[in-house]
């Protein structure tokens, strides 16, 4: 998917696996998942970027269908900023904890990404993909 920010372009690609490493969206109730985020972005503006700045990633998952269900996904995932027009970034959501897992059902998954400076406040550079469909089984 394309990311269109202030003097920079980018793609990210999301891809969820499951406990064996498989690319899955079938998810059996109980096994681990990983969602990973693959990211670049090119244009001037990129080598002007402040390596003290960080990206966050987060996951957040919401039901399709009763019984609602809707949150984040684990801690977000943080990384430096890197100024290198092309860097290849990557980043790893592993959901551990039992209010982390839902139930049986389709959800759909958002994966956000956002660049924030040292004191946690946003740039306006973001990105983000959605619509992907989980359905978890048991």
């Amino acid at each position: 998917m394309p990311l269109d920010l202030p003097g920079m372009t980018g793609t990210m690609d999301v891809k969820v696996r499951d406990a064996s490493g498989a690319e899955t969206q079938f998810i059996q109730v109980g096994q681990s998942f990983t969602i990973e985020l693959d990211w670049t972005i090119n244009g001037a503006a990129v080598a002007l970027g402040d390596p003290a700045n960080q990206w966050h990633v987060r996951g957040r998952l919401e039901s399709v269908g009763p019984p609602a269900f809707e949150r984040q996904l684990a801690q977000e995932f943080v990384t430096n900023f890197v100024p290198t027009p092309g860097h290849a970034y990557t980043a790893s959501i592993t959901p551990t904890g039992a209010a982390d897992q839902p139930g049986e059902g389709v959800y759909e998954l958002a994966v956000l990404l956002d660049l924030r400076r040292p004191n946690g406040t946003r740039l306006p550079a973001r990105g983000f993909q959605d619509g992907i469909q989980l359905d978890f089984f048991s």
